[in-house]
This record gives structure tokens, C-alpha cells and sequence, in this order.
């Protein structure tokens, strides 16, 4: 560079920056196709000087563009593919385990059942139970009379209900289920609780009223 009083005067000029993609294929293309009146066809998109019309990320003759993005657009179904897969899998395991919960409930009741019903329904042995599991003993009595009452068929089908997500009753919801005798009555106690979605206090509540309907005194009036 030359200097001088108040001056610098470069001695190149200075480098140009480099052609981008989209210029080096307008200057390097061949002649674009013309209409009778020597003017581009409407498929060239070069401007009149011959250089690439499109921005550099916008040419659709860039592969570095298709590079990038086809795999962008491909992850992001890739991944949501990917997480409902995952998603019904939980789900699924979800409503497989609260059935075994119910399997397990039943079966745990039988064993409570069976000690009742050996020790002339005394209650000491499922205190003892409840001593040495360290659970409520009302609860224990509750899983013992409904094991009693919900058997076969009905202990199946029972299981089998479920809501609109396709998930069966609650394990609290079922053993609530063992104040109500009358196995017709159970079942449709329990459909309600499922179409409606009802908390343990809704479904008690309900228990009570039928049970209220069906009491000697309501019959008589």
C-alpha cells in the first residue's frame, strides 16, 4: 500500500469474495433455453447479468443445501415417531400393571379369607396379620370379604372393565366395591365409576345410597 500526506492508496485492488454455489453455476451453466423473441425461458433463474437469482441457502441447485436439509426434517419425524412408540409402550404397561394389581389384590384376599374362615372368622389372626405386615387391619378385612364375595366369572369380568384410556379400575376403587352384596349391583356400581371417572368419596357416596334403597325400612315405605 502507497502513503501519503492524508492518503493510502492500495497497490491491488482489493480480493473479491468468493462466488457462492449459486454463482459459479450460473457463470458455468450452459446458455439457458429462449423463447422465440430471444428472451430466458421462465424455468431460468438466473438474472439478466447471468448470476444466480437465489440467496446462497435458498438455491435449489445447492447440494449442500439439500444436505442439510432433508436429515433436519427426517430427525424431527424420526423423533416424534420415536417418542409415541415410547409413549404407548408406557401406557401399556401402565394398564398391564394396574390388571396385575387387581390379580394380586384378589389373590392376597384369599389368603386373608382362608385364615378367616379357619379360625372361625376370629379376628385376632388377621390383627396378628396386620401386626407383623404393618398395614390396617380394617383394610386386610375389607381384601378378605371382598375375595369372599367377587369369585369365577365375576372376579374376571370385574377385572376386565375399563374406562375410555382403557385402563381397569383402581385397586381402592375395586376392594370399595365389597360393601355392595348383590353381584349385579357391583357391576354396575363399577361401570359407573368407570365411564365417569369417579373418586373413592363419589363412589362411596353412591354405595351409600344404594344401600339405603335396599335397606328393610325403604323396602316397607
Amino acid at each position: 500500500m502507497l502513503r501519503g500526506p492524508g492518503i493510502a492508496i492500495a497497490d491491488r485492488p482489493p480480493a473479491m469474495p468468493s462466488k457462492t454455489f449459486c454463482h459459479v453455476m450460473a457463470h458455468d451453466a450452459p446458455p439457458s433455453e429462449q423463447d422465440s423473441s430471444g428472451r430466458p425461458t421462465a424455468s431460468d433463474d438466473r438474472r439478466p447479468d447471468g448470476v444466480c437469482g437465489h440467496l446462497p441457502h435458498q438455491c435449489p441447485r445447492d447440494p449442500a443445501a439439500a444436505r442439510t436439509a432433508s436429515p433436519r426434517q427426517g430427525g424431527v419425524t424420526m423423533r416424534t415417531t420415536a417418542v409415541q412408540s415410547v409413549a404407548e409402550k408406557v401406557v401399556r404397561h401402565l394398564r398391564d400393571g394396574r390388571r396385575a394389581a387387581l390379580d394380586a389384590l384378589f389373590m392376597a384376599g384369599d389368603e386373608i379369607h382362608k385364615l378367616r374362615t379357619t379360625t372361625g372368622r376370629d379376628r385376632r389372626p388377621v390383627a396378628q396379620l396386620a401386626a407383623q405386615l404393618k398395614m390396617d387391619e380394617s383394610g386386610l378385612q375389607k381384601w378378605g370379604r371382598l375375595a369372599e364375595l367377587v369369585r369365577g366369572q365375576e372376579r374376571d369380568t370385574l377385572c376386565s372393565l375399563t374406562d375410555r384410556t382403557g385402563f381397569p379400575l383402581t385397586p381402592s376403587l375395586l376392594v370399595e366395591l365389597e360393601r355392595v352384596r348383590d353381584a349385579a349391583e357391583r357391576m354396575r356400581l363399577a361401570g359407573v365409576a368407570l365411564e365417569k371417572g369417579l373418586s373413592i368419596a363419589e363412589l362411596r357416596t353412591l354405595i351409600r345410597n344404594h344401600r339405603r334403597r335396599a335397606s328393610p325400612k325403604a323396602s316397607a315405605s
